[in-house]
């Protein structure tokens, strides 16, 4: 065997082992997400869908009460993914409004009102989407007296979730403060700016975690099922076609599983 040709077979042979090792890693580290997350490689659930009750075709189950939502939160709450009641909420209080499904759900006549704060449209009777707000600056006397109505209706009929809080605001060194090293603080994780709560997955994503992402933005590492540090950043425009796909599946999921309390600026 010539010298050149024994070079190429051990170079090929490398190059082999490498690529082997690359498909390894990358469906370990796959199915380590997937394990945490709930999720088959297409996106679609493999766990029992949380909220929802066996025979009741996919009815969402009672959530619990005393909840903190902020505004983006509560729009999840429309009733439609089988995960979380149907809410809205009236001057910040959140209401379950799922026995109402047929005034508030998708279709109804105030289906419009599903996952929103509402006090403004109630005040003036409007079925208006931009009036879907808490904003009474100029409203009549007549118009804070309707509203007071409404409120005392919701109260006497619907159960309260909880309250409306507002969404916080934090750069990525604040971010990184929620890593989970202080009990004192919830944990959270950054994807594409929107801040997740995941204090209920210390196991994952906290520091002696198997996923590095807590305090962190992580687009690009889910993207990439991506486990090293350096792959924390919102850096996605070289991602490819299948790997965008995949972020947006983990996305999708997050916004399932866990509660959005925020976003990245600056």
């Amino acid at each position: 065997m010539s010298l050149a040709l024994a070079i190429g077979l051990v170079v090929g042979i490398y190059i082999a082992v490498a690529f082997l090792r690359a498909i390894y890693y990358h469906y370990v580290t796959s199915a380590r997400l997937i394990a945490a997350n709930g999720v088959n490689m297409g996106g679609l659930a493999t766990k029992p869908r949380p909220g929802t009750v066996a025979g009741t075709g996919g009815s969402p189950a009672a959530a619990p009460r005393g909840l903190e939502l902020t505004l983006e939160e509560l729009s999840k709450y429309t009733g439609q993914d089988g995960y979380r009641p149907l809410a809205l909420s009236i001057r910040g209080v959140v209401y379950d409004v799922s026995s109402g499904i047929g005034f508030y759900g998708e279709g109804k006549p105030y289906g419009v009102y599903a996952g929103r704060e509402v006090a403004r449209a109630l005040g003036k009777m409007s079925l208006k989407e931009e009036d879907c707000s808490a904003d009474m600056k100029d409203f009549t006397e007549k118009e804070k007296a309707t509203l007071e109505q409404w409120e005392a209706k919701f109260s006497d009929k619907y159960p309260v979730l909880g309250k409306v809080v507002p969404s916080l605001e934090l750069t990525l060194e604040a971010l990184a403060g929620f890593d989970g090293r202080d009990d004192s603080k919830p944990m959270y994780l950054a994807i594409r700016g929107v801040v997740f709560d995941v204090s209920s997955a210390t196991a994952f994503y906290g520091p002696d975690g198997a996923y590095p992402f807590a305090g962190k933005e992580c687009a690009r590492a889910l993207g990439k099922y991506s486990t090293d540090v350096e792959d924390c950043t919102a850096d996605v425009e070289d991602l490819s076609v299948s790997e965008m796909d995949a972020l947006r599946g983990w996305e999708a999921q997050f916004h399932t599983k866990y509660k959005v309390v925020g976003r990245v600026v600056g």
